[in-house]
Order: C-alpha cells, then sequence, then structure tokens
C-alpha cells in the first residue's frame, strides 16, 4: 500500500515537471506574449517619449520611411535598440534594425542579432514618430 502510494506521488511530480517545461516553451515562442515572472511586457503608448540618437536621419516622403544612420541609439520606457541603422516603414508601421542590432527590455533581458525587426504591437514605430513630429521634423503620416 506504501510502494503505491509513494510511485503515484513519483507519477504525479514527474507530470508536473513534464507540464510545467512544456507551458514555459509554449509561452517562449513569443517575448511580446509571454507573462513572466516580472508581469506582462511593457507597451509602449505613441504619446511617451523616445530619446533618439543618431548621426544621419532622412525622411523619403513617397515611401514614407525614416531612415536613422549611425550609431543609432534609441530608448524608451525601459527599452533600448542599437543599431548601425535603423528604418521604420510608415506604411508597413514596422520598425528594423540592421548592424549590430541590441534590444535590451525593462526586464534587462538583452537580444543581439545582425538584424531585429521590431513588432509593431510594442508601439516602438509609432512613439518614434510622435517624437519626430513634436521636434518639429516635418514628419507626416
Amino acid at each position: 500500500m506504501l510502494r503505491r502510494v509513494f510511485f503515484g506521488c513519483q507519477l504525479l511530480a514527474a507530470i508536473t515537471i513534464l507540464l510545467g517545461s512544456w507551458m514555459a516553451s509554449a509561452q517562449s515562442a513569443d517575448p511580446l506574449s509571454k507573462i513572466g515572472m516580472f508581469g506582462p511586457p511593457v507597451r509602449i503608448d505613441r504619446t511617451d517619449r523616445v530619446f533618439v540618437h543618431a548621426d544621419r536621419l532622412t525622411h523619403d516622403t513617397t515611401s514614407g520611411r525614416i531612415t536613422l544612420q549611425g550609431n543609432v541609439r534609441l530608448s524608451c520606457k525601459g527599452y533600448e535598440l542599437v543599431a548601425d541603422q535603423v528604418i521604420y516603414d510608415q506604411t508597413l508601421d514596422k520598425l528594423v534594425a540592421a548592424g549590430n542590432a541590441r534590444l535590451t527590455d525593462p526586464n534587462l533581458t538583452i537580444t543581439k542579432a545582425d538584424r531585429i525587426e521590431v513588432k509593431n504591437e510594442l508601439g516602438l514605430g509609432d512613439a518614434l514618430l510622435e517624437t519626430l513630429r513634436r521636434a518639429d521634423f516635418q514628419v507626416d503620416r
């Protein structure tokens, strides 16, 4: 009887561990949707100011692209995006960092790659656009 209870507890523990690791791997598939020990990810609102540093900024009104080049650093609400070049395509609402790209989130998780595409759900592109508008860069949507 005691042996049966012991094996039952071991089986329950093994199932719990497997289920916990399966749920953790399912949550890690999309880092913006996971709710970890620090809570849900911080979203950036378009009214939040973005600190912008770049050696050169160009805006192509026909393609709707804003290009930041050379020592680019964008930071807002604990997020920091550093790259050699960042392009924000207004028509696709897509922000792409290229060349030694590094994204740090508010939980200090660092992602490094040659190219990082920042999802529009984060809101960094819209906030960048509004920051440039308020700074009177004549950016049209």
